[in-house]
């Protein structure tokens, strides 16, 4: 997991939430406020500046997720093709 602290984000208490997938270069960004309030009490990751999560999608070669619901759906779709 990855957190980034931007008191201007809609994130839980100014911090915004990713879970990181290395293995299959995924990020997905957690927008759900429970989701949210429990990764914030629950799990730690490391703190990183928002040019840093974009550097990961642009120039480092993971997919990003804009929810998990958006994640979920084309897991789906892939695992369909087989």
């Amino acid at each position: 997991m990855l957190t980034v602290y931007n008191p201007k984000e809609k994130g839980y208490k100014g911090y915004v939430f990713y879970i990181i997938n290395k293995q299959d270069y995924h990020i997905i960004r957690v927008r759900n406020e429970e989701q949210e309030k429990m990764l914030y009490y629950c799990w730690h990751g490391p703190l990183l500046e928002q040019e840093e999560i974009d550097w990961l999608i642009k120039q480092s070669g993971f997919k990003y997720f804009d929810n998990v619901n958006e994640f979920v759906a084309w897991q789906e779709k892939e695992l369909d093709k087989f």
